[in-house]
């Protein structure tokens, strides 16, 4: 297996990818036996060095072990760190390994001393947005034709057919000057906000989609609080996701489903 692969596998497991990376790597994964049997080696590492801090005394112990490790290195020694890291302990009181658990704990040894990568370790469940990809819903504007006049209601069905054409930015311009106009129609927010979203911009997306979650009159409102919901995984703000989604579970029946799992989900 290629350094390539095994980076690619890692990244997998770290919850690093696109919604279309992880698709074409699932899709390797069901036609490459190495690349399976890879991934599934890599999970059984990371698992070990979960279980190891799990049962609190890997890293309470790790400095005794890398203190040891130097000490005999120095001497000209060979040591076995995780043998050599518990040996304070009584006989039966030392955890059982086995040799996957051995190179748990030397990899884990090598990440802490030379990288503070090793407490981005992920405890368990998806990203945030990881589930942004997974569950955002397609949305379009059918029959809306760009007008070339300066009028309100022009460069509202302007900036409409801009984001049908996935033209965001210019989307998001003319929006701007209608709500600069003053008194325009709460779905400016609301469509503004997705474009937002479109752009990677999911903190000022909020500020808008909250103005039409929030109003009780709007035809659009179920769907601003789902997209709400979507937003906060997409800023990765899951106090406010979870908040969020316990309220689409509660008040509407057609999200209520999706709106549990992904409370599931970030657990």
């Amino acid at each position: 297996m290629s350094s390539e692969k095994r980076k690619l596998v890692q990244k997998y497991l770290d919850k690093d990818m696109t919604g279309e990376e992880v698709k074409a790597f699932e899709e390797e994964l069901k036609v490459n036996p190495d690349l399976y049997e890879e991934l599934l080696f890599h999970k059984e590492v990371d698992s070990a060095i979960k279980e190891l801090i799990e049962e609190n005394m890997f890293l309470k112990n790790l400095e005794i072990a890398h203190d040891s490790y130097l000490k005999t290195m120095k001497k000209g020694g060979k040591t076995n760190i995780f043998s050599r890291k518990f040996a304070f302990m009584p006989e039966e009181d030392r955890p059982k390994t086995r040799p996957v658990v051995w190179y748990a704990a030397a990899a884990a040894a090598t990440l802490i001393i030379g990288s503070a990568a090793f407490f981005a370790i992920q405890s368990g469940g998806d990203s945030p947005d990881r589930l942004y990809a997974e569950y955002k819903i397609p949305y379009e504007i059918g029959g809306v034709q760009r007008s070339g006049s300066n009028t309100t209601e022009d460069l509202y069905m302007t900036a409409l057919a801009l984001f049908e054409q996935k033209d965001y930015k210019a989307c998001i311009a003319n929006f701007d000057k209608l709500i600069a106009q003053g008194n325009v129609k709460p779905s400016v927010y609301y469509y503004k906000g997705l474009a937002l979203l479109e752009t990677d911009n999911a903190r000022e997306a909020i500020k808008n989609l909250k103005i039409i979650a929030g109003n009780n009159q709007s035809e659009l409102q179920q769907e601003a609080e789902w997209f709400l919901g979507l937003a906060y995984l997409k800023a990765e703000d899951v106090v406010n996701a979870k908040i969020q989604f316990t309220r689409i579970e509660k008040l509407y029946k057609y999200y209520r489903v999706k709106a549990r799992e992904i409370l599931d989900k970030l657990e």
